[in-house]
């Protein structure tokens, strides 16, 4: 059954659960109605749900099992606490926390999860403890503007004691991700305002919002992170 359908004709289209499940077709009205009771008692869910609550995880919530269940029994879990903390971490990515895990291999006959099972039972853990907040994002409308965590360096080939740091800019359009990125080897206000044009060009216009970082050579003062001098 596919429930996020269902709970859209509930409760945007305001269908009984005869109509719903005449127009689901794989669920009769008692599965609606007893989908719906569970749903609307259950404390971990509410409508209008997240943009990445999926089918799969609707099930789990609502129709546990008593005992242990099979993933539990093939896959070695993890810390997502430990997780949430190292993410904090400069550099830190939750792919490079996953290769480390995944490195250890099998641990008392049971084996790493996938990638992708690895970021859905940290994300669902995530969404429990209400530790992550979605903001709502549109094309075109915000564009913002920060330096890499981590430098790179230039090494010369006849000296090789001689190297250069470089400092990466990164402009990303918060909507789709699509992103500027070009290596700093000074990072005064000309050459910022350089790299800004140059991200500008690239993209082929300005939005109506840019957001920079707190990057010193951005920001001159900022005391109470609502109004800072730029």
């Amino acid at each position: 059954m596919d429930y996020k359908k269902v709970l859209r004709l509930h409760f945007v289209n305001h269908l009984s659960c005869r109509e719903i499940a005449e127009s689901c077709g794989d669920c009769s009205k008692t599965t609606v109605n007893e989908f719906l009771k569970r749903f609307r008692e259950n404390p971990e869910l509410s409508y209008p749900l997240p943009a990445d609550v999926t089918n799969e995880y609707i099930e789990s919530i609502l129709y546990k099992k008593p005992g242990v269940s099979a993933n539990q029994l093939l896959y070695r879990d993890f810390n997502k606490e430990a997780v949430y903390k190292a993410l904090a971490r400069k550099g830190e990515t939750l792919k490079h926390l996953w290769q480390k895990y995944n490195a250890i291999g099998i641990v008392d006959g049971k084996k790493p999860m996938s990638y992708r099972q690895y970021c859905r039972r940290y994300s669902e853990w995530a969404d429990s403890k209400q530790l992550t907040f979605h903001i709502q994002r549109y094309p075109g409308v915000n564009l913002e503007l920060d330096y890499a965590g981590k430098q790179l360096y230039l090494h010369n080939r006849r000296n090789p004691d001689e190297t250069i740091k470089v400092t990466i800019f990164i402009a990303a359009l918060t909507y789709s991700d699509y992103f500027y990125a070009e290596g700093m080897t000074e990072c005064d206000i000309r050459n910022w305002i350089r790299v800004n044009n140059n991200a500008l060009s690239y993209f082929g216009g300005v939005t109506p919002t840019i957001t920079p970082d707190n990057c010193k050579v951005a920001v001159a003062r900022n005391k109470d992170w609502i109004s800072p001098v730029l």
